[in-house]
């Protein structure tokens, strides 16, 4: 056991392990700035910036750090219309440059997300756009192919970064 003892300035609202333990994935606010990711290296003690969101937008949950990159949902805060809005990102390994996640679509709305214990794939709770129903898709993170596991037929599928895990072995996933 270590204490990573240091600073890194601003607020951590979002923290997740790499599959194989060795660095986590940070989402960091600092005031007047905007959110940025940061991944430690947690044998090492150090840390570095891999990307800066762009004004305005904030990360929603924690990053998730997988075999392919780092993967975030970030939105506005106040959206127009009332409801938030919140895209899947994706930074790949040695970029500092955040893209649309591959394989989900352009018009796909995601709520959360939590990446599998083997890191390759990404469970995303979310909606194909903004009209239709959530529902929980899994996201194979090396073909980019988004598959759907269920098909809300007037179910609640709670949304926040805790209704969502896998099981130890990546074979299925629960939500609440």
């Amino acid at each position: 056991d270590r204490v990573y003892t240091s600073d890194i300035e601003g607020h951590v609202t979002g923290i997740s392990l790499s599959p194989d333990g060795r660095t986590a994935a940070l989402a960091v606010r600092t005031p007047g700035d905007p959110f940025e990711l940061r991944i430690v290296d947690l044998r090492k003690g150090e840390h570095r910036r891999i990307a800066r969101l762009e004004e305005g937008l904030n990360i929603f949950g924690a990053p998730q750090w997988t075999k392919e990159g780092a993967y975030y949902v970030a939105g506005r805060a106040e959206a127009s219309g009332g409801a938030a809005l919140y895209d899947l990102y994706h930074v790949p390994p040695g970029s500092d440059a955040p893209r649309s996640a591959p394989g989900v679509g352009k018009d796909f709305v995601a709520a959360s997300i939590r990446v599998s214990p083997d890191g390759e794939r990404l469970a995303v709770i979310g909606r194909l756009n903004p009209q239709s129903p959530t529902n929980l898709y899994v996201l194979d993170l090396a073909a980019g192919e988004l598959e759907a596991v269920t098909t809300n037929e007037d179910m609640e599928i709670k949304t926040g970064q805790d209704d969502l895990a896998w099981s130890p072995g990546a074979e299925s996933v629960a939500i609440v």
